[in-house]
């Protein structure tokens, strides 16, 4: 979806279903002349490709200027929050364990470079949420605003 308010250029929302994986560390892999740098969680790959898949498919405008990100990563809950009769009193309201809030945004943001902005240092304000799916979906809401005229 894309609209204009006062005050900001352009809006955003991008759906995205999937298991959010967190990205970050690196290590560098030997080949030949050069020396590749990958994703140390193998999952992140899968994960940028579906970011980079939702971000095409809703024809994205490419943000040239600062923008501001507010993004919820939708987590599923673990089996042991359940009993017979439901969520459990004494389930966590928040997943706050691994993976961090901060890694799951770095592997989207790595995975919207190119497509939303051209480099995510044009990110001015940053709004992360990790939160338990209530009814099941996984994936994040990501939207993103083009500040300024």
């Amino acid at each position: 979806m894309i609209e204009t308010l006062p005050g900001i250029a352009r809006k955003i929302t991008l759906t995205i279903p999937g298991k959010p994986q967190p990205g970050g560390s690196k290590r560098g892999v030997p080949g030949g002349r050069f020396t590749r740098i990958i994703d140390a969680n193998p999952k992140a790959a899968d994960w940028k490709r579906t970011v980079q898949f939702f971000a095409q498919s809703a024809e994205t405008p490419m943000f040239t200027g600062p923008v501001r990100v507010c993004a919820t990563f939708y987590l599923k809950r673990p089996a042991g929050h359940f009993g017979k009769k439901g969520l459990l009193p004494s389930a966590r309201p928040f997943p706050s364990v691994a993976p961090d809030a901060l890694k799951l945004m770095r592997s989207t943001e790595d995975a919207l470079s190119g497509f939303c902005w051209v480099d995510d240092a044009q990110i001015v304000i940053e709004e992360i949420r990790k939160v338990y799916s209530e009814d099941g979906w996984t994936g994040a809401v990501i939207d993103i605003e083009e500040i300024g005229p």
